[in-house]
């Protein structure tokens, strides 16, 4: 484990944050591009 209040336990938190939110982004892509096609 990482120790709680390190500064590897802080960064590893922002790098997953980013993590989910670029794969949200991508998704909202594929829903867009799905519903553009069906037109």
């Amino acid at each position: 484990g990482v120790e709680v209040g390190s500064k590897v336990e802080s960064l590893y938190r922002d790098i997953r944050s980013l993590r989910i939110y670029e794969g949200a982004t991508e998704v909202q892509q594929l829903i867009i591009g799905k519903a553009t096609l069906q037109e």
